[in-house]
C-alpha cells in the first residue's frame, strides 16, 4: 500500500488561472424574451391546474392561453 503524505502537491496549490481572458460583456446575441418571475409561475400554475403535467405541456398551454 502506498502512502500519501499531508502536503499538497505545487501544482493543486498554484491558483486557478483562467482559461479565457475576462471580456466586457456577453458576445452572444441575446434571444427571447424576459418576463417577470411572478408572471412565469402564474402561468405554469394556471396550466398545471387544467390538467399540465410536464414542461412541454406547460408550453404548449402558455402558447394556447390568451393573451
Amino acid at each position: 500500500m502506498r502512502l500519501q503524505s499531508a502536503m499538497p502537491s505545487s501544482a493543486l496549490a498554484a491558483p486557478a488561472t483562467p482559461i479565457l481572458p475576462a471580456e466586457d460583456g456577453d458576445p452572444r446575441e441575446q434571444r427571447g424574451r424576459r418576463h417577470p418571475l411572478s408572471c412565469v409561475i402564474l402561468t405554469s400554475l394556471c396550466a398545471v391546474l387544467t390538467g399540465a403535467r410536464c414542461l412541454a405541456a406547460i408550453g404548449q398551454w402558455a402558447a394556447n392561453a390568451p393573451p
